[in-house]
């Protein structure tokens, strides 16, 4: 085409699809010098290629090929060891080249909610819940050079809701710690500035700010981290 096309409603796009213009624009290959032609002339044929992996799946081709099988590996249900399985040459090149929502469609499915519930609604608000998590995966691993998984997002996710307006209860008496005061906490839980209240224990342990070499008493009871008190307000922010 000359140039992009920006249509304001879903009404105009349909009629630009089924207008003369949009065929004057088209630019049809002829079959000699078609990519995906043989020397004999332009095949049409349609190839079905039943394959299973973890599940049966049905792929219909008129351009790929089956041969030559790709090893790749592959970790079964409940075993976790890998095995090495022939997959046929379309699926590898379906798996290399997908992208857009087939793309996503394949992220979502890799972590989603098992809750079941009971209204019609329900799975409709788990799916906006999956796909809004892989959309801040993609963006944090575009964004950030240190990549994260799906699943470490979700865990990151829960974790931040799990300790978000907890109130924490000063309890009397000697508490015991078998945590080590060596705890990386998670960015957002640490700046939520909700709940951070620092006390003492009894043993003294290493400071967790960078280039802090102080050993205090005092820690923070939500994150369970040791602080200095000149560390503390630095560490939260």
């Amino acid at each position: 085409m000359s140039r992009k096309k920006v249509f304001k409603t879903a009404e105009e796009a349909v009629e630009y699809l089924f207008s003369e213009e949009l065929e004057s624009e088209m630019i049809v290959l002829p079959p000699e010098i078609d990519e995906f032609t043989d020397e004999e002339g332009f095949d049409d044929s349609e190839t079905l290629d039943p394959y299973n992996e973890n599940k049966c799946i049905t792929l219909v081709t008129n351009f790929d090929i089956i041969e030559p099988l790709t090893s790749v590996s592959r970790r079964e249900k409940r075993k976790a060891e890998k095995n090495k399985i022939e997959q046929p040459c379309l699926v590898n090149n379906y798996n290399k080249n997908m992208g857009g929502i087939e793309s996503h469609v394949w992220l979502v499915e890799k972590h989603t909610i098992r809750i079941r519930g009971k209204k019609w609604y329900w799975p409709i608000i788990t799916r906006i819940v999956d796909m809004a998590v892989v959309d801040t995966c993609v963006i944090y691993n575009m964004v950030n050079k240190e990549k994260k998984s799906i699943k470490e997002i979700r865990r990151h996710i829960a974790i931040a809701y799990l300790k978000k307006g907890n109130t924490v209860q000063i309890q009397i008496g000697i508490p015991s710690y078998t945590i080590s005061s060596r705890m990386i906490e998670i960015d957002t839980v640490r700046c939520d500035g909700v709940g951070h209240i620092i006390s003492k224990r009894e043993k003294q342990r290493r400071c967790q700010m960078q280039n802090c070499s102080g050993k205090p008493l005092t820690f923070c009871m939500k994150c369970n981290v040791t602080l200095c008190t000149k560390c503390f307000p630095n560490y939260h922010t």
